[in-house]
């Protein structure tokens, strides 16, 4: 390894997706691509959790290019509720090539998930797509 990856892989990095509407009781994921450089995520903040009812499912498939939102590849499932007055927070991990947070509304009518900003270490920038 160069001294310029090594000193690469040691920055704090931060990048955000905008804003996604999902209607009530439909599933929409955030695909969170490092290409083949991984990635250590130390958190990941999302706003517009907080005072509406989601489950935030976790998958990180352990090989490259791995279909969205395998059963296989789910490691965590997170519940909020409208009551809740915190939450929207995860972290820390690594992934070996992607992740997939997968957002479904529990509210009863659309909600948005305003921002999902995480701040990683890697050599290299991450992609973020929302499922259309």
């Amino acid at each position: 390894m160069s001294t310029t990856n090594s000193l690469a892989d040691t920055l704090i990095r931060r990048i955000a997706a905008g804003s996604k509407t999902i209607g009530s009781g439909a599933t929409k994921y955030l695909h969170i691509d490092s290409g083949t450089e991984g990635a250590e995520i130390i958190g990941i903040a999302v706003k517009g959790i907080v005072g509406a009812d989601w489950t935030v499912d976790l998958y990180i498939p352990a090989e490259d290019g791995a279909a969205a939102c395998a059963a296989a590849d789910k490691r965590d499932s997170v519940e909020y509720n409208s009551g809740d007055s915190e939450g929207g927070h995860l972290g820390p991990f690594a992934v070996p090539y992607d992740m997939y947070l997968d957002f479904t509304n529990d509210s009863g009518g659309s909600d948005d998930i305003d921002e999902v900003l995480i701040l990683y270490r890697s050599s290299a920038a991450l992609t973020l797509t929302w499922e259309t």
